[in-house]
């Protein structure tokens, strides 16, 4: 009996150390705060592009109003959700979890695709540069502040967006 409980504390020790080497760290229960999907409160929060085009409300400028986060293997988060402005099959963005504080990592796109073809050709690319979600409330409410600039693949066309003070509510736990 001893035996199998000293093999089982060595295995599990040895899968813990894995598991850090693979980059599944942050602190669990903290990670475990963001995962699942999320919905967007349309009452508040702005969106505004660098076209020259007046800041609106969100209501109406999200192409969906759900986000969803799952634990991420290489990153605490991984986002399964589409672009929020621009046409895309989720772009699956990796976000380091800190202090409440989900941080997008840098370096990462996402292929815009017109869906009006059935080719689904890339027209285009965004690429965020800063994206945050912050916890709120008792943990089943975020704050999302993010900006991401789009470029057309021929590159005639780019937009900066930001999006500022937007609520979400957690609406269901993966």
């Amino acid at each position: 009996m001893q035996r199998c409980l000293a093999r089982t504390i060595v295995g599990s020790l040895i899968i813990g150390a894995a598991m850090a080497t693979l980059g599944c760290g942050g602190d669990g229960s903290e990670v475990d705060k963001f995962v699942g999907v999320w919905e967007y409160d349309l009452n508040g929060g702005s969106v505004a592009c660098n076209d020259g085009s007046p800041p609106s409300d969100l209501s109406g400028q999200l192409i969906h109003q759900f986000r969803q986060f799952r634990l991420g293997i290489g990153s605490d988060l991984v986002d399964l959700s589409a672009s929020d402005t621009f046409q895309t099959f989720p772009c699956n963005y990796r976000y380091r979890v800190a202090a409440g504080k989900a941080t997008i990592e840098p370096g990462q796109s996402c292929d815009i695709v017109d869906f009006s073809v059935p080719t689904l050709d890339k027209i285009g690319e965004e690429k965020p540069t800063t994206g945050t979600f912050s916890l709120r409330g008792k943990g089943d409410e975020l704050q999302e502040e993010w900006v991401a600039t789009a470029t057309s693949t021929d590159g005639l066309n780019s937009c900066t967006t930001t999006i500022n003070n937007t609520h979400l509510v957690k609406v269901a736990r993966n």
